[in-house]
């Protein structure tokens, strides 16, 4: 088959998504009766240097192939466009569609799109993304064809358990906003709400992602943090913030987690004087409702990830902790893993 729908598949994909507010995911590995589900940071498809990517490259998520191979699931940010007819710029991320397999490999189908490069390759790359990104079992979350199907969750299920998420991009858009266009899912108030109370009724567990604006210190601002808040009120259970290239701000309000930042997952300028550049989390998701998450640092070395071990890891954790005061009483560090209560 080749990239494009017919015209009839793409409106019944279209419609598909428009009306029943949902990519419907079944989980087929086997896992003992739970949902394992890992998220990353930002993705970027390149370096100073050039594309990560490449037919005689390896794979540059090998780094993380150990840890994620066991995952029902992997997520993260993917940041720019797919390359259908990009137009030529010196500013925008583009990815190849050859690029995909790479990403399958390491469990890595769900893809947030609520990135404020998510236009870098226009409107009409972006439909024809998601419609080509749905056909080979990739699930894109925090775009669509309109911003009512943008804005609808994604659900998730494994054996009785569901898993609902929400992505909306909070930071300005690199491109022209509009309600009936493809494009990721701009941040609206009514529209977080609705999308937690549907997933209340759906879901057994409910995600928020949110895409900060790019900036040094994962640290919200105060109308982020009413933000981050307001989402917990109306039912959130996790709440994951990309977009600032440094990972941390950790918070525990009312018994749920909130994750300023997850940093970078792939990609951009090296930063040989941090700790570590991003984190994964990870989480069993149990049928009895049951929770459990972790946290891992990531470490970029020419752009490409691995996790941090040993005491490397227990240094950015500590520190990471340090400055999230909320989060010290309700976390344990053992080893090189952050355990979140």
């Amino acid at each position: 088959m080749g990239n494009r729908l017919s015209g009839l598949t793409a409106a019944l994909v279209a419609a598909a998504i428009v009306f029943c507010g949902c990519a419907r995911l079944r989980v087929e590995a086997e896992t003992g009766g739970m949902l394992l589900f890992s998220a990353l940071g930002e993705m970027r498809p390149q370096t100073e240097a050039g594309p990560l990517f490449g037919t005689a490259k390896p794979n540059p998520l090998a780094g993380l192939t150990p840890d994620l191979s066991a995952r029902s699931l992997v997520m993260a940010d993917l940041a720019g466009g797919f390359n259908f007819n990009c137009p030529p710029s010196d500013n925008a991320l583009v990815w190849q569609q050859e690029w995909l397999p790479s990403l399958a490999e390491v469990n890595l189908r769900v893809l947030n799109l609520a990135d404020d490069h998510a236009l870098d390759c226009g409107p009409d790359a972006l439909s024809q993304s998601l419609n080509w990104l749905l056909l080979r079992e990739f699930y894109p979350a925090g775009a669509g064809f309109n911003q009512t199907s943008a804005r609808a969750p994604v659900y998730l299920n494994r054996d009785g358990v569901t898993l609902g998420i929400a992505a909306f991009l909070v930071a300005p858009l690199n491109g022209e906003a509009c309600e009936t266009c493809p494009g990721p899912a701009r941040y609206k108030r009514s529209a977080m709400i609705a999308a937690l109370a549907e997933m209340k009724s759906r879901a057994d567990h409910r995600i928020v992602v949110l895409h900060f604006a790019e900036r040094a210190s994962p640290a919200l601002a105060n109308e982020e943090t009413a933000l981050v808040r307001e989402a917990i009120d109306y039912g959130a259970d996790l709440i994951l913030g990309v977009g600032p290239t440094a990972a941390g701000a950790l918070a525990r309000v009312r018994g749920r987690w909130i994750i300023g930042s997850l940093g970078r997952a792939l990609g951009g300028p090296d930063r040989p004087d941090a700790e570590c550049d991003g984190l994964m989390i990870s989480a069993e998701f149990t049928p009895d409702k049951i929770m459990n998450l972790r946290l891992m640092p990531v470490k970029l070395k020419e752009g490409k990830p691995a996790l941090l071990r040993d005491e490397a890891a227990a240094v950015a954790l500590r520190k990471i902790l340090a400055a999230s005061p909320d989060a010290a009483a309700n976390a344990t560090l053992v080893g090189d893993i952050l355990y979140l209560k």
